[in-house]
């Protein structure tokens, strides 16, 4: 096991220089007005361009595309990543208009149908609606056993009081405020198709599994020449078709006070209610977030000193603590302002809840055990370098601590459905490296990143359950003017294991196969409202195994048209 998970930490620190571009986490959101996806329980976003996050700053009526999609099923939540966050924006066409239409049709019998129109009553009031569907009537066995479909619907609002907005959207006064809100629902329907029996001998309304989420949210922005404060309430109803429930209602604030011209504090406090239900018992799981830091810039030199609190209240007493972890950052740019190094300390309680362990893994079964995760501390170094302004790279390389890291394995009687394991018994380590290579030249841009991941799991556990030990991505693309643009991405797992219980009633362990997943998406724009794309995936054929038994479906296609107005 040492040996081999020597051989992926050299894999990924020396596949980067043999590579031009970039990528990053699935995580990441962008706007654009020709995304889509093949392969959906839920909303997915494509690898593209990269620029660094800025403070969120909500777009105006005219520069909205509004489109999250996310490009591969199964994503994996950030985990020990020391890079600064990076944003991805489709840096294509680079002229978006407000409403659109967009249908498609692909291979599996796979329809897709999306439309945004949002408008603006009087200067100070947006709106807007969207609404999508997609949905595949066959999948990788049988013809609807491995069917799957994602519809969504979303409505917001925005009120903007006391501000003077110019032509780009921005402040031009001291003094802005807004309020805000959004409500949305999301059904993802999907079928447990990883079962061990002949196919024939089951009925696929026997395996179907509906997942069902209402979200509301709203926000009031203050925003001053010297400080900002933004008290915001969030809720949310989760539930699927075997009556298991969770509802959620967070109230909180953040803000930021600024104390000279290289001085600011932040702070941010949230207060969450939960209540899950399953198999008719019910569980409260309320906690109490509250982080403050400060900040400080001294000519190369960029310091965040803070700390975070955290206190989690299970009415199973199986998670009642009290948390306290350290949030530390310290950037030098050295003389040249190319290059730069920072060391990040920080921790933090990471809320799981039956909505992000089925948003992680689909075929999650019934009657779950549910732990906050901990990352008692998280130490790294890191460079950070900026060539002419269209290469830069971020490399990183730490330790963290965590209790209570959670791990899917297959159920030993129902393979098609995962259990879930926590490591709580004993901290869990990981050492980490993340590296992310960006670059642009003229209309071609591309970049690559690789991560890094191995667990030091103590007596616990033999294997990290279908963690990856490594992940590439790489991303190709060219654009010319607001024409054309064409993409090419590729993704790559590896040292993925997964727990068997065999014939005679002893753990085993699966190693997967590597998985490689290359696609390609294509723009054209006729003339100025109507468009057509093509989105290939899975370009390989491979049968792939993300979740040990649900093979990926074959090459997929889709081709459809827009039309903006």
């Amino acid at each position: 096991m040492r040996k081999q998970s020597l051989i992926y930490i050299l894999t990924g620190l020396f596949i980067i220089p043999t590579l031009e571009g970039y990528t990053q986490d699935f995580n990441t959101t962008f706007y654009s007005k020709k995304s889509i996806t093949l392969t959906v329980p839920q909303v997915d976003r494509p690898l593209v361009g990269m620029q660094k996050v800025e403070k969120e700053q909500s777009p105006y009526p005219d520069q909205i595309a509004y489109d999250e999609v996310r490009l591969y099923d199964y994503p994996l939540p950030a985990l020990t990543s020391a890079v600064t966050p990076l944003q991805m924006s489709y840096e294509g066409f680079q002229t978006v208009r407000s409403n659109y239409i967009k249908a498609g049709m692909g291979n599996y019998i796979t329809p897709y149908a999306e439309g945004f129109f949002n408008s603006r009553y009087g200067e100070s009031v947006d709106y807007g609606v969207r609404v999508k569907h997609l949905s595949s009537q066959t999948g990788a066995i049988g013809t609807t056993h491995s069917a799957n479909s994602y519809n969504h619907i979303s409505l917001f609002g925005n009120m903007y009081l006391n501000d003077s907005r110019t032509a780009s959207g921005q402040v031009s006064e001291a003094k802005a405020d807004k309020l805000g809100g959004r409500m949305s629902y999301d059904r993802w329907g999907q079928h447990y198709y990883g079962f061990d029996l002949p196919i024939e001998e089951v009925d696929p309304d026997s395996t179907r599994q509906v997942y069902h989420l209402l979200a509301m949210e709203g926000s009031y922005l203050l925003d001053r020449k010297q400080w900002f404060i933004k008290p915001k309430v969030n809720a949310y109803y989760w539930a699927d078709k075997y009556e298991a429930s969770e509802l959620g209602l967070s109230v909180g604030a953040d803000g930021r006070y600024r104390l000279g011209e290289a001085q600011y504090i932040n702070g941010l406090l949230d207060a969450v209610l939960n209540k899950t239900t399953q198999q008719e018992v019910a569980r409260n799981r309320n906690r109490v977030h509250l982080e403050g830091n400060y900040n400080i810039s001294i000519d190369q030199l960029r310091v965040k000193v803070g700390g975070k609190f955290a206190y989690s209240a299970d009415s199973s007493q199986l998670d009642q603590n009290i948390y306290l972890y350290p949030d530390v950052y310290v950037h030098y740019t050295l003389p040249n302002n190319m290059w730069g190094v920072f060391l990040k300390v920080d921790g933090g309680l990471e809320t799981v809840n039956m909505k992000r362990l089925t948003a992680e893994n689909h075929f999650i079964g019934q009657g779950q055990e549910l732990l906050h995760q901990s990352k008692l501390v998280d130490a790294a170094l890191g460079l950070t370098a900026t060539v002419r302004q269209n290469l830069s790279l971020n490399a990183a390389v730490g330790y963290g601590i965590y209790n209570n890291m959670h791990f899917f394995v297959n159920d030993s009687v129902d393979v098609s459905r995962f259990n879930v394991l926590y490591a709580s018994e004993e901290a869990t380590g990981v050492f980490h490296t993340n590296i992310e290579l960006s670059g642009r030249v003229g209309n071609i841009r591309g970049g690559v990143s690789s991560e890094v991941n191995v667990y030091n799991l103590g007596e616990q556990f033999e294997e990290a359950w279908h963690k990856p030990l490594l992940t590439n991505k790489v991303n190709l693309g060219y654009s010319y003017l607001d024409k054309f643009d064409f993409e090419v991405t590729l993704l790559n797992y590896a040292g993925i294991k997964a727990r068997t219980i065999g014939e005679d009633g002893f753990t085993q362990v699966e190693t997967l196969p590597m998985i490689f997943d290359m696609g390609i998406t294509s723009d054209y724009n006729v003339n100025e409202k109507l468009g057509i794309f093509l989105k290939l995936q899975n370009l390989f054929g491979s049968n792939y195994q993300r979740y040990w038994r649900y093979e990926e479906r074959g090459i997929q296609f889709l081709l459809g048209a827009s039309y903006s107005f």
